[in-house]
């Protein structure tokens, strides 16, 4: 059963409320999403949409960097993306962390970017590994 971004925001939220160990954090989020970076994406995502709403919160500000680190650690891990283009997304993943301003539907259409991005990838990869076909 895979995890969705909602689930995975509330247990970064969860972790943060229990006053869990950031790299703890991290392994928790990134093994709960089965290394899937772009179901972290969307926690993240979701994560910038709620705290364009809400007053400024140091707990906030933290489950976004962790969040954040657990994207960077999936797609590290994955596996999935190559290395140059690996490097390409980790740089746009850090500059949408720096954007939590950012309207909400902007954030949603960068993450549906990322989304598309990645997928992409895997098409490639997919394609590659089976010769091209």
């Amino acid at each position: 059963m895979s995890v969705d971004g909602p689930e995975l925001l509330a247990l970064a939220l969860s972790l943060e409320a229990d006053g869990i160990d950031d790299e703890d954090a991290v392994v928790s989020l990134v093994e709960s999403a089965h290394y899937s970076g772009t179901a972290l994406m969307a926690a993240f995502t979701y994560a910038l949409s709620l705290a364009r709403d809400l007053p400024y919160d140091p707990a906030r500000e933290r489950t976004l960097l962790t969040l954040t680190r657990a994207v960077q650690r999936a797609v590290r891990l994955s596996g999935e993306v190559p290395s140059e283009v690996r490097t390409i997304l980790l740089s746009q993943i850090e500059g949408v962390a720096g954007q939590a301003a950012m309207t909400p539907g902007a954030v949603a259409a960068r993450g549906a970017e990322l989304d598309a991005d990645l997928e992409s990838l895997r098409t490639t990869i997919a394609g590659d590994a089976s010769g091209g076909s």
